[in-house]
């Protein structure tokens, strides 16, 4: 089978690719499929005969996986309460004591809403707070840039959830190389990079040139409930370790690696992608859509080339998927 595929997928077309790849009950639209696997363990794209199917539904795949870190109150912002951050090469003003600013480096210390204007053109947003903060961003029109780490990176938090403005523009861009913080677990590895839980959300858009390693990467959970988001990265796209979850919104991503991930293998409630709305193009060297555990779908509009897209010549080597989960695929 020629793993190279570019479709636009409604509902019913994607449920009838994967009946092609990997077989259907002929009940219910619903469908399982495992990941393919050969008798040796070997990935095998070609060998159906041992895939199990099953008439599970992405209710009852949910009621198995763990929740989210959303909560109604994530898209509630404190006007009343502002910290003002604009960027500036020739300096940064802050009008808040809660972040303070060191050599082009914002550091937010608590929760509340910050509101992110200007460009640099090397600098950080760093969010490194209490365990039980929230803490907001909104993005209203910013440009950082940082040649040597992520340009913004969240060490420390309960959760932080971006806004994109309306009607603005975001970007974000890394180097090639990074001086890393922390060698060892080869951290922050990515242009947003975050170690808790991450959400973002808004009607703005936010670009992410990711030259070093991923695009968006959150170490928690990651969900996306809005915004036009466009992410070119030479490995992952946006990575969401424990979930990815997509409400809304609209996806462009380019990767050298997969394009879309979760990939928590240590935990089987953990690792899961869940979809029920927005659209998502994706052109990937490896996999579109990779999940640890499962992939549910319930809604969207899906464009997506796997193993480097069309026109780039097929390697039997590379096992690129269209959509990969390794314990389970739920179209309803």
């Amino acid at each position: 089978m020629n793993r190279h595929w570019t479709k636009p997928l409604v509902a019913a077309l994607l449920l009838a690719m994967l009946c092609g790849m990997y077989g259907c009950s002929t009940g219910p639209s619903d469908v399982t499929g495992t990941s393919p696997v050969d008798n040796n363990g070997a990935d095998n794209a070609n060998d159906t005969g041992n895939v199990s199917v099953d008439s599970t539904d992405t209710a009852s795949l949910s009621a198995d996986n763990g929740g989210t870190h959303e909560d109604p109150q994530d898209y509630v912002l404190d006007d009343a309460v502002v910290t003002h951050i604009v960027l500036n090469d020739s300096g940064i003003t802050v009008d808040s004591a809660k972040a303070i600013v060191d050599e082009g480096i914002v550091t937010i210390q608590s929760a509340g809403t910050y509101e992110i204007t200007g460009r640099i053109s090397h600098g950080q947003i760093r969010v490194d707070a209490d365990d039980a903060d929230t803490v907001h961003l909104v993005f209203n029109g910013v440009e950082i840039a940082n040649s040597s780490t992520a340009p913004v990176f969240i060490v420390n938090s309960n959760k932080t959830i971006i806004t994109l403005a309306d009607n603005t523009t975001n970007l974000i861009t890394d180097g090639v190389s990074y001086v890393l913080e922390d060698s060892e677990n080869d951290e922050p590895n990515a242009a947003l990079f975050s170690k808790s839980d991450l959400t973002i959300s808004g009607n703005g858009a936010l670009n992410i040139e990711a030259n070093y390693n991923d695009g968006i990467a959150s170490k928690d959970g990651l969900v996306i409930a809005g915004g036009t988001i466009s992410v070119s990265a030479v490995d992952d796209a946006i990575r969401g370790k424990d979930y990815l979850v997509v409400h809304n919104g609209a996806i462009t991503a380019t990767a050298g690696g997969n394009g879309l991930k979760a990939d928590n293998e240590s935990d089987a409630s953990l690792g899961y992608i869940s979809i029920d709305g927005g659209g998502i193009d994706v052109i990937a060297q490896g996999d579109a859509i990779s999940a640890a555990t499962d992939v549910a779908i319930t809604g969207g509009n899906f464009v997506l080339s796997s193993g480097g897209g069309s026109g780039v010549p097929y390697d039997e080597s590379v096992s690129a998927k269209g959509i990969k989960g390794l314990a389970a695929v739920v179209i309803d």
